[in-house]
């Protein structure tokens, strides 16, 4: 390369703030979009600069940042853990339960443990991500505890009710009561989900299984399938997980639902292949959502193993009006999936449950009201109830 070039990218690099990171923007023609991973900080004659994290700016800098585009914007891991800690809805004797925002994974994989890198899915790319067991020191020492362990806790694109503990016996106390409500057959996990469409039926209560298909194009590659029948050998094997599954709406659309949804378990993706299998998939659901094509305006499942089945979902154009998405933006929707509520049967003592309810997140909250999605009952301002009656 021309020497003239290095020269020239050092000036720019020298006249840039200080504040901006700099970053090389691929024009989409279809979309009008630029595709960016960093955190945008210029100044510019006056313009207000959307400040925020996103895989997706608008051409025009003026424009205000989307509801979708405000997801955790913390610039350090003291930030973070602050946060975190001000998210705790309960801490007494030793049990404490945080709100966890979306898109926060437990621990960083094995191959990213000494640095951070990019993400897949909703999660913005080149952002420096922060993780759970990260934060714990810190959230341990605003709260007075020498450590905390992980009890529960949601997946990392699902937000909602994350159980702590720092003492031994709170541990043991937790999984004695999952146990017992296992053992009865009791669904203590209450999800919400804003899905594409309506599900069918609008509730139900069922026993499903679940396997891993081999995909005949990729090597190396299984996708979890929801299954009517399977045999007592393949469980045996672990080649099938059986679900217990109870889904009920709470609030409907033409184009949308508000789902609650409680699961035995919720390995492999369960609640997000569920949904997808209802052909009304999790909204902002990247892996399984285009498992659902619409035909005619009719919602048809496809081959999960097909090149279709993959990426962000094609959403009706009502759908991308009411959320104010332009087509290609699609990506930077969050899976809208919250574990609500969480009992822990006879915790506080013989026939009184400890029920946990977390709020929904803001963005959860905004789509709701962008959609006309009111649920039955309003608990926001709940943060936990005991219930002494079975």
């Amino acid at each position: 390369m021309c020497p003239a070039i290095y020269i020239y990218f050092a000036v720019c690099l020298l006249y840039v703030d200080l504040s901006t990171i700099l970053t090389f923007p691929f024009m989409n023609k279809n979309y009008g979009m630029a595709v960016i991973g960093l955190r945008v900080g210029m100044k510019s004659r006056g313009l207000s600069i959307c400040r925020c994290y996103s895989n997706y700016k608008t051409e025009k800098e003026g424009e205000q940042c989307h509801e979708y585009q405000k997801q955790n914007p913390w610039r350090s891991l003291k930030q973070f853990s602050d946060s975190l800690t001000s998210n705790i809805i309960y801490n007494k004797d030793d049990l404490i339960v945080l709100n966890k925002p979306y898109g926060i994974g437990f621990s960083p994989p094995p191959e990213m443990a000494t640095q951070h890198s990019r993400r897949r899915g909703n999660i913005l790319v080149g952002q420096k991500q922060y993780y759970l067991t990260e934060a714990l020191p810190h959230i341990a020492g605003n709260l007075g505890y020498n450590s905390l362990t992980v009890l529960k806790k949601p997946e990392r694109y699902t937000s909602g009710v994350t159980v702590l503990s720092s003492c031994e016996k709170v541990l043991e106390k937790v999984k004695k009561c999952i146990k017992k409500a296992s053992g009865r057959q009791q669904l203590c996990a209450h999800y919400w989900a804003v899905v594409i469409g309506n599900p069918q039926p609008d509730s139900a209560f069922l026993k499903l299984g679940l396997t891993l298909k081999e995909n005949p194009c990729i090597s190396n590659d299984k996708q979890p399938v929801v299954m009517q029948k399977w045999s007592n050998k393949a469980v045996k094997q672990g080649d099938v997980k059986v679900f217990r599954v109870e889904h009920h709406t709470l609030y409907r659309q033409n184009f949308a639902s508000l789902v609650e949804i409680c699961p035995s378990a919720t390995k492999w993706h369960f609640l997000r292949v569920y949904l997808a299998h209802l052909l009304s998939p999790v909204l902002g659901d990247n892996m399984y959502g285009s498992r659902v094509h619409q035909v005619m305006g009719v919602p048809l499942a496809i081959n999960p193993c097909s090149d279709a089945a993959r990426g962000p979902k094609n959403l009706p154009q009502k759908l991308l009006e009411a959320l104010s998405i332009k087509p290609g933006q699609e990506i930077i929707i969050p899976t809208h999936l919250h574990l609500r509520r969480l009992i822990l049967p006879h915790y506080l003592g013989k026939d009184s449950d400890l029920i946990i309810e977390a709020p929904l997140p803001s963005s959860f909250q905004w789509t709701c009201k962008s959609l006309g999605l009111h649920p039955a009952y309003d608990a926001e301002n709940i943060s936990y109830a005991v219930s002494h009656d079975r």
